[in-house]
């Protein structure tokens, strides 16, 4: 090979490759350094996603909505037809948006009002930031993914508990 032959480098002048022996260092990058960086990589990209996906929903959430006044409403009630389902958005200033199936339907609005009205007395906007970074530092692991699952379908049945609960219908 070319090990330690003189090599030319900027402006013409020589160089040469550290050889086996010369004293001079070369670096190697272990297996905990690979493993660290892949993980930063896929921390950062999982991060990245979120934030984009949840920006992209609030812009979309905030150029379509329309007011919906529901009288003794404690927080702000909006449609957004998009929606495939009625939602609890925000995590400073939560609100509640009504898909267009939800707004045309009086008769279950109270249902879906006491449903979203749980979703924020749990505290399940906090709870999905606490997924959220729990599935950036973790998204490599199975488990993880699966409490997540888990974690989102259990806020769902105690938000429809609590609902029940709340309108008096056992």
């Amino acid at each position: 090979g070319s090990e330690g032959a003189p090599r030319t480098g900027e402006g013409g002048r020589m160089i040469s490759a550290p050889t086996v022996g010369s004293g001079e260092s070369v670096r190697s990058v272990g297996v905990g350094e690979i493993v660290r960086i892949v993980w930063m990589v896929g921390v950062v990209g999982m991060a990245a996603w979120f934030v984009v996906s949840n920006l992209r929903l609030w812009g979309r959430l905030r150029r379509s909505r329309r007011a919906y006044p529901v009288e003794g409403c404690p927080v702000p009630v909006y449609r957004a037809d998009f929606l495939a389902s009625p939602c609890l958005a925000g995590v400073f200033r939560p609100a509640i948006y009504l898909n267009r199936e939800a707004a045309e339907h009086s008769e279950r609005l109270k249902y879906i009002l006491a449903h979203e009205l749980a979703h924020k007395r749990h505290g399940d906007n906090w709870w999905a930031l606490a997924r959220a970074a729990c599935l950036c530092l973790w998204w490599f692991h199975p488990l993880v993914w699966a409490a997540a699952v888990c974690s989102k379908r259990d806020c769902e049945l105690a938000c429809d508990a609590s609902a029940v609960r709340a309108l008096g219908e056992e």
